[in-house]
């Protein structure tokens, strides 16, 4: 009898702390990991663009690559410029949510917010610039910030990134 209850204690006290390891689990799931498998570089192009609204011969080149062996989704990419002499285009889109920053688009035509980066695959997208910058003024590191809200290994968070 004495063994029954014994027994009976140990199933009882496993299962309790089964329950509680995995209640505890799902409650913390919304801490975002930090995202380590992401590359990204960036660099004064030139690039030509003429067309109703677009009049601009230089840009701020990005690459974004995803070291992972799962996909990337990037939500959307915002650029903070470091500082305001920055020659940002006057027409590029501004951010809704980001008062400072400006809209990082993908896509064939550069028109898409979200870009889903497969395994080990890169992306490229760019930030126009106004004539007459220079490039010595805005070294590697001192460029800005570049926002990336993603949803990578079914986590999400936002991932802040020096250019």
């Amino acid at each position: 009898m004495e063994t029954l209850l014994q027994i009976g204690i140990g199933v009882i006290g496993g299962l309790l702390t089964a329950g509680v390891l995995r209640f505890f689990g799902h409650v913390f799931d919304f801490v975002p990991r930090k995202l380590d498998s992401i590359g990204i570089g960036s660099s004064f192009e030139p690039f030509m663009a003429r067309g109703p609204g677009d009049n601009y011969d230089d840009v701020l080149w990005f690459r974004i690559q995803n070291h992972s062996a799962a996909p990337l989704f990037i939500i959307r990419a915002v650029y903070i410029p470091s500082n305001k002499n920055m020659p940002i285009y006057k027409n590029a889109m501004r951010s809704q949510k980001y008062k400072k920053g400006y809209e990082v688009k993908f896509g064939p035509q550069w028109k898409e917010m979200a870009c889903l980066l497969l395994p080990k695959d890169d992306t490229q997208s760019y930030i126009p610039l106004s004539p007459g910058y220079d490039a010595n003024k805005f070294p590697q590191g001192k460029r800005g910030k570049l926002f990336i809200e993603y949803v990578h290994d079914g986590k999400s968070g936002l991932y802040k990134a020096e250019l």
